[in-house]
């Protein structure tokens, strides 16, 4: 989980976009993997959407709101990148192993 929070905390501070797309495989069976897209939001827009989130919520100012809301913001990001790993990394070795027992 590490790497996945390093990696989105690097992409939320220096990356402009409106959209991402992720892509990755996703494990389906010890012989077969889906290779799939999901597209991540801008910063501002999980922003929006954390914002209306946080509208339930009392914070004692702005500045704690706005912090609180910044970390959430990278552990949803990071959480769905490490998702995204495992899966991945999940694939790769069922191809590996399939690999070797064809070998």
């Amino acid at each position: 989980f590490a790497l996945a929070s390093e990696i989105a905390e690097e992409v939320i501070a220096s990356m402009k976009y409106d959209k991402a797309t992720l892509i990755y495989n996703k494990f389906k069976s010890a012989i077969a993997y889906d290779t799939l897209s999901e597209t991540v939001d801008s910063p501002e827009t999980m922003e929006d959407r954390l914002a209306q989130i946080g509208e339930k919520f009392e914070f004692d100012d702005e500045f704690t709101e706005s912090l609180h809301l910044n970390d959430m913001m990278q552990f949803a990001l990071a959480a769905k990148l490490y998702s995204r790993m495992l899966e991945s990394a999940t694939s790769e070795t069922s191809a590996r192993m399939q690999a070797m027992e064809n070998a």
